[in-house]
């Protein structure tokens, strides 16, 4: 068994913003996300976030309050505007998580411009994103708070990573 005191170490606790993170951790990070099919878990050396939705009907008033004007503008001329809207939800998401600070955040302030496969993001100084689409069905955003060589993010889509059926 796991003594008392070492058990504490490993206690999860929540900031008063509900993120969760491990007791007396000063290099060990989480984040956790799901939706009906899909559970993620981002461990990292730095704060994360990650968002994970199932591709649905998007949320006309969720554009409303927390999308720019440039986003408005890319989802009304994409292919998909379903699959947009959770794309650029779930870097929005991933991003406050990282944060710590959840939906309190001004979300029109962190703005993702995507063209195809390349995300570039504004407002999120001091951060870096990727994402994954999984069989069409799934979007996977994940945000580190590190700087990247460039604000240009590319997308991976699960050929890239590992295949499976559902």
């Amino acid at each position: 068994g796991v003594s008392s005191a070492a058990s504490d170490v490993y206690k999860r606790q929540y900031n008063k913003y509900g993120k969760p993170f491990l007791k007396d951790s000063k290099n060990l990070y989480f984040n956790i996300s799901h939706c009906r099919e899909l559970a993620v878990c981002a461990i990292e050396k730095t704060e994360v976030g990650v968002d994970a939705e199932d591709i649905r009907k998007l949320r006309p008033g969720v554009i409303r309050r927390a999308f720019s004007e440039k986003e408005k503008y890319i989802l009304e001329n994409s292919a998909d505007s379903d699959q947009m809207f959770f794309r650029i939800w779930t870097l929005k998401e991933s991003f406050v998580k990282a944060l710590g600070i959840g939906i309190s955040y001004p979300l029109k302030s962190a703005e993702f411009l995507i063209n195809d496969d390349i995300i570039m993001s504004v407002g999120c100084d001091g951060y870096s994103f990727t994402q994954i689409i999984v069989n069409q069905k799934f979007v996977c955003s994940l945000c580190l708070k590190k700087t990247a060589e460039n604000k240009f993010f590319r997308v991976h889509t699960d050929k890239d990573f590992f295949t499976y059926k559902i």
